[in-house]
């Protein structure tokens, strides 16, 4: 229920602004955002100078599998309320989805999640733009939610 009141949030925050809704497939990373989530005003961590963080918000991308060499899957990053008012950030492969990367920064967990997908530790990647956040339709969506 939560979820459906939080997509009929987000499409109405979208067509005010003649935004789209979700889902949304960004232009770089081939990342798609399937949930904008809830902005946490009250709650500063949730924020920093360049992005925001609503917990529950979702995007999922297509990249090579960590597990099984030359296969593809599907990873989901996720904004998660970490509890002590600081949002986590969580990174799951859809062929291991027990197995979460879960991590204090979009760009922590995504170079991790590389360094398992390349198996080698020098890795370079924006976060940001895994999450999907770094796209300015994608911010431009998360500003209309209620609570911004």
């Amino acid at each position: 229920a939560a979820a459906a009141a939080a997509a009929e949030a987000d499409a109405a925050a979208a067509a005010k602004l003649q935004l789209p809704s979700v889902p949304y497939k960004t232009k770089a990373a081939g990342v798609t955002v399937v949930s904008l989530g809830v902005v946490q005003q009250d709650r500063g961590a949730f924020a920093d100078k360049k992005y925001v963080f609503p917990v529950g918000y979702r995007a999922t991308t297509v990249k090579g599998s960590w597990l099984k060499e030359g296969a593809k899957t599907t990873y989901t990053s996720e904004v998660i309320d970490g509890g002590g008012g600081f949002p986590l950030f969580r990174v799951t492969a859809e062929d291991d989805a027990d197995n979460h990367i879960t991590g204090s920064s979009m760009s922590a967990v995504w170079k991790t999640a590389f360094q398992k997908i390349r198996k080698r530790a020098d890795v370079s990647v924006s976060g940001p733009q895994m999450f999907g956040m770094s796209d300015a339709v994608v911010a431009a969506m998360i500003g209309a939610l209620p609570g911004y």
